[in-house]
């Protein structure tokens, strides 16, 4: 906790105010960089959460935790109780709505999540992707390493 948090008695010095104060500025604020990719394309934060203290409330009552980050689950929709978690940094980037989704077997997952999966490097994953290889033959063939091994 940091200095000043035990006495702020409206949490106007966490960092939860923060994460609250950045969502409405990207929603609301036409002047903020952030703005094209959440205010501009439509993306609102619900009348409730304009007060913080019922974003708070709702934060503290749904997992939210010093390590996680706000996270829209269906990323053209607006922050809002039915369409907001919290989220890892990692999950959070698996949710982005440039991500390059694939699917294989009938299960669809990011690249970086296919890479994972199999135990190869995100990087030789996508090379191979970018290189016009089919999403089978990138997962299904092994990776050469120096050398000639597999």
């Amino acid at each position: 906790m940091r200095h000043g948090e035990a006495n702020n008695k409206n949490g106007t010095r966490t960092r939860l105010y923060v994460i609250w104060c950045h969502m409405i500025e990207r929603c609301e604020n036409e002047h903020s960089e952030r703005f094209a990719d959440y205010g501009g394309r439509g993306i609102r934060v619900c009348e409730e959460w304009k007060d913080f203290v019922s974003f708070r409330d709702w934060a503290l009552n749904n997992r939210y935790s010093k390590s996680l980050t706000i996270d829209r689950i269906d990323n053209n929709g607006n922050y809002e109780p039915g369409n907001c978690k919290w989220s890892s940094v990692k999950d959070q980037c698996n949710n982005r709505r440039t991500n390059h989704l694939l699917t294989y077997k009938g299960k669809t997952q990011t690249m970086t999540q296919w890479a994972e999966e199999i135990g190869m490097n995100p990087g030789t994953f996508k090379y191979r992707i970018y290189l016009g290889w089919s999403v089978e033959r990138a997962i299904e063939t092994p990776v050469v390493k120096r050398g000639g091994r597999v």
